[in-house]
């Protein structure tokens, strides 16, 4: 079985936040964007520059790459226009529905 950690902040500072409602975030410093509404990761990597103005091109590119790449939950499914664009994904990127975790959960 295949786990995945997803950091609550360096430090475990943002925990609490992601219990009490009940969802993950991407707990960036300074990166205060809705992820969803990226379209690809070079999308990410503009963001990146606006708001780490002074950070070399290749730190930037390195941090992409460790936001991006995500695995995603749906407890009511994805639209096909999603299915669509994971096709065409530079990363894997998994998509899972609620059935699809809570058999991988209890697998073992």
């Amino acid at each position: 079985m295949t786990l995945w950690l997803i950091p609550a902040g360096s430090r475990g500072e943002h925990e609490q936040k992601f219990l009490d409602e009940s969802r993950v975030y991407v707990a960036w410093d300074g990166l205060d964007v809705d992820l969803g509404a990226l379209l690809d990761r070079q999308g990410l990597i503009r963001v990146m520059e606006d708001r780490f103005p002074d950070e070399k091109a290749k730190a930037l590119v390195n941090w992409s790459s460790q936001v991006w790449p995500c695995l995603f939950v749906s407890w009511s499914g994805f639209k096909p226009n999603v299915q669509r664009e994971l096709a065409a994904s530079f990363f894997k990127v998994r998509l899972w529905s609620r059935k699809d975790l809570l058999e991988k959960l209890y697998a073992n």
